[in-house]
């Protein structure tokens, strides 16, 4: 039986078998949530650019992020390329719009 969210992000698994019965573990932790539409149009309709955004947001510690939004005041500035790039797009996100603190969250979001 998985008893494993949705939302979680595994960070290692491991099986291990006890008295011929096998377990299997996992460490995880807990994801953001996207709401892909709003997501889009906050990357002016770019869908490789909001990949991306997803991308390097969900590689960021949860608390990290945290620190940034609080920062922020509930938004979050996601600058992907090289500074001084002409490739370089920053996408500002507010939380509740385009980015929620759980997969779950997002999705009861209208």
């Amino acid at each position: 039986m998985a008893l494993l969210q949705s939302h979680a992000v595994v960070v290692v698994e491991e099986q291990v078998e006890v008295e011929e019965v096998k377990y299997k573990f996992a460490l995880t932790r807990q994801g953001l949530g996207f709401k892909q539409t709003k997501l889009l149009e906050a990357c002016g309709g770019d869908a490789e650019l909001a990949k991306d955004v997803v991308q390097l947001l969900t590689t960021k510690s949860y608390g990290s992020v945290q620190a940034e939004a609080a920062k922020g005041k509930n938004n979050l500035c996601v600058t992907l390329g090289t500074l001084g790039d002409d490739n370089t797009a920053t996408v500002k996100l507010t939380l509740g719009k385009e980015v929620f603190w759980s997969i779950s969250e997002s999705s009861r979001a209208r």
